[in-house]
């Protein structure tokens, strides 16, 4: 049993709709899941040097 499935449960007892139970965290889940992977690749790029990008993109702005 994960986390997911204990908030399903807890859901499903307030709300006695099993459909909006699972949705409802299937979407909270996916949103923090992208959320995070969007953090992630955003912090990874940014730690590109700029010189490196700049062999792959001469129009690529240099103020980073």
């Amino acid at each position: 049993m994960n986390s997911t499935s204990l908030a399903t449960i807890a859901l499903l007892a307030t709300t006695k709709k099993i459909f909006l139970s699972v949705m409802s965290t299937a979407m909270i889940e996916n949103l923090l899941d992208k959320a995070i992977v969007f953090i992630i690749a955003y912090t990874i790029i940014n730690k590109i040097p700029s010189h490196f990008l700049n062999q792959y993109s001469p129009n690529l702005r240099s103020d980073r």
